[in-house]
């Protein structure tokens, strides 16, 4: 949460919890200013039904594809001495991270916490993980045969993948969280040297996973990098599209999560607090899978 003074406010991902579902008593703000990284599409009927269940309204930031949480974050971090957000609803682990190490968020402990397992939360409560995606490899079904398909993404760099994968700006989002992580696991010699295959093999660099997905369904890229949530959207339209999780005999593949924070900013505790606890009940983590966001 993104909240001054209010105190009692790694791997993967989940979400932040409302304990009733009736309206709130009107001690609470009417008001609360949540900044997102989450996909337009998948936060908006979210908050939105937030504020018919408690009566707050919601003034809802959302981000663009291109620049993903960076763009949020940084935001953030110029507001920090006069901050504008009560909560921060993030799609990638890093930022939260940064946020958290650098003072901009203060601790929420809600009163689901205790039920999220310890990889999902952070020790000193700056958030709490709450909606589940993995980064995958999205394939055009007419354009490459089952058999055929790579069982690791370092398979990308050989000559038979010339000019036919596509990948969003690993400088962004969760592109640039699964490069991280890359750099964490196989250590800098073999993530560079995987980065600058790609790059020499022609790599379609564009901006943002929904775009690497969109050229995968338009039969223009065979295959590309991109979240469960966007693949999600395509195969929910039947397009000719299926998805692989890769190394699975290897590395494993690459979870995410999204995370729900207090900014430690703003006077609204009252109404930060429903507003942190909405997310991780069990009934909008089902809105989130019916909005094709999982």
């Amino acid at each position: 949460m993104l909240t001054k003074n209010y105190a009692s406010k790694k791997n993967l991902t989940f979400w932040i919890v409302f304990c009733t579902c009736g309206i709130l008593p009107p001690s609470f703000a009417e008001e609360v200013v949540v900044y997102t990284s989450v996909d337009q599409i998948f936060s908006e009927p979210i908050l939105r039904d937030f504020e018919k269940k408690t009566g707050i309204k919601v003034k809802a930031l959302y981000d663009v594809e291109a620049s993903k949480t960076v763009g949020l974050a940084n935001r953030l971090l110029a507001e920090k001495r006069r901050p504008k957000a009560d909560v921060f609803w993030n799609s990638e682990v890093s930022r939260t991270i940064v946020l958290a190490n650098k003072g901009v968020l203060t601790p929420y402990q809600s009163p689901h916490w205790r039920n999220f397992p310890a990889t999902f939360k952070d020790e000193q409560c700056h958030w709490t993980g709450f909606g589940a995606r993995a980064r995958i490899l999205i394939y055009h079904i007419k354009m490459i045969e089952e058999k055929k398909l790579p069982k690791s993404i370092f398979e990308l760099v050989k000559p038979k993948w010339k000019g036919k994968v596509t990948i969003a700006y690993p400088l962004f989002g969760t592109t640039a969280m699964h490069v991280a992580a890359l750099y964490a696991v196989v250590g800098k010699e073999k993530t560079e040297a995987f980065l600058n295959g790609l790059v020499k093999n022609e790599v379609v660099v564009v901006n943002g996973n929904a775009v690497t997905r969109d050229l995968v369904v338009e039969g223009r890229i065979p295959i590309g990098f991109t979240d469960t949530d966007d693949a999600n959207v395509a195969m929910t339209r039947r397009e000719p599209v299926n998805t692989l999780y890769p190394d699975k005999e290897g590395m494993g593949g690459f979870p995410d999560e999204q995370r729900g924070v207090p900014d430690d900013s703003r006077d609204h505790p009252s109404a930060c607090d429903p507003t942190c606890h909405f997310g991780g009940h069990s009934r909008i983590c089902l809105c989130h899978h019916q909005f094709r966001g999982a």
